[in-house]
C-alpha cells in the first residue's frame, strides 16, 4: 500500500511538472499575413498625388471647354441673303441694316449674297465678268455670286431654275466663307427665295451653328389671283 501511494504521488508530481512546462513553453509563431501600415508621410504623398491628378484632369477639361466656348463666342456670323448694298432691293436694305447693327455690337460678319441685279433685273455692268466676287471689309467679308437672273420675269420655270442655281452656289460659298473649319456663331438666311431655307440649314449643320431663317414677301394668294398658279393640288396646299 505504501508503494502504491508513493507511485501515485510520483505521477501527480510528474503531471504538475508537465503542466508547468506547458505554461512556460513559448507559443509557436503563427504565419498571419499583416498589411504593412503606411506611414503618415506616405499617406500624405498619396493624397497629394491623387489631388494633383484630379487637378490636372479638371484643368484640361476646363481648358477644352474654354476653347469651345471661345470658338462659339468669337465665331463669325454668316449671312445668306438675296440682296445686299449697293443693291437697291428692299430685302437688301433690311439685311444691310441688320449687318450694320451686328458689326456695331462687335461681331465678325461674312455676307454671301448676289451680284447687284435688282434695278435692271440683270447683273450691273460694273459687276459682270466673273461668277463671284469677294470683298474684304474691316468687319469680315462680302461674297457676291451670280443670281442666274433671266430676262423675262413672267417665265416662272426659268426663274425657279435660277433660284435653285443661285441657292446652290450661295450654299457652296457659305460653307467655305471665313474658313470651313471655323465654328460659326450663327447662320442667318433670308427668304425669298424659299430655297435659301434649305441652303441655310445645310450651312448651319456643317458650320455647327444655329440657324435664323427670316421669311417674308410670301404672297401665295397673288399667284392664284393672277393666274400664275393653277395647279389644284398646289392651291389646296
Amino acid at each position: 500500500a505504501q508503494a502504491l501511494l508513493d507511485h501515485r504521488l510520483a505521477l501527480g508530481q510528474l503531471d504538475a511538472v508537465v503542466d508547468a512546462a506547458d505554461l512556460h513553453r513559448p507559443a509557436k509563431p503563427q504565419l498571419v499575413a499583416h498589411r504593412r501600415r503606411r506611414q503618415p508621410h506616405e499617406l500624405h504623398a498619396r493624397r497629394v498625388g491623387s489631388r494633383s491628378c484630379e487637378g490636372v484632369s479638371r484643368a484640361r477639361a476646363a481648358r477644352k471647354a474654354s476653347v469651345v466656348k471661345s470658338q462659339v463666342v468669337n465665331g463669325p456670323i454668316i449671312v445668306l441673303c438675296p440682296h445686299f448694298a449697293p443693291d437697291t432691293a428692299p430685302t437688301g436694305v433690311v439685311m444691310t441694316r441688320i449687318v450694320d447693327e451686328l458689326v456695331k455690337l462687335g461681331h465678325e460678319g461674312h455676307v454671301v449674297t448676289s451680284l447687284p441685279w435688282y434695278r435692271r433685273h440683270r447683273v450691273e455692268d460694273a459687276w459682270t465678268g466673273r461668277p463671284w466676287r469677294t470683298e474684304k471689309t474691316t468687319w469680315g467679308s462680302v461674297v457676291r455670286v451670280s443670281p442666274f437672273a433671266g430676262k423675262d420675269k413672267s417665265n416662272i420655270p426659268r426663274r425657279a431654275l435660277g433660284f435653285l442655281g443661285f441657292s446652290a452656289l450661295l450654299g457652296v460659298r457659305g460653307l467655305f466663307v471665313a474658313g470651313v473649319h471655323r465654328r460659326a456663331r450663327a447662320v442667318i438666311a433670308m427668304s425669298p427665295p424659299l430655297t435659301l431655307g434649305l441652303t441655310g440649314w445645310l450651312v448651319s449643320k456643317v458650320r455647327r451653328a444655329p440657324l435664323i431663317f427670316n421669311i417674308q414677301d410670301v404672297f401665295p394668294d397673288a399667284a392664284i389671283s393672277t393666274g400664275k398658279l393653277t395647279n389644284r393640288r398646289l392651291v389646296a396646299i
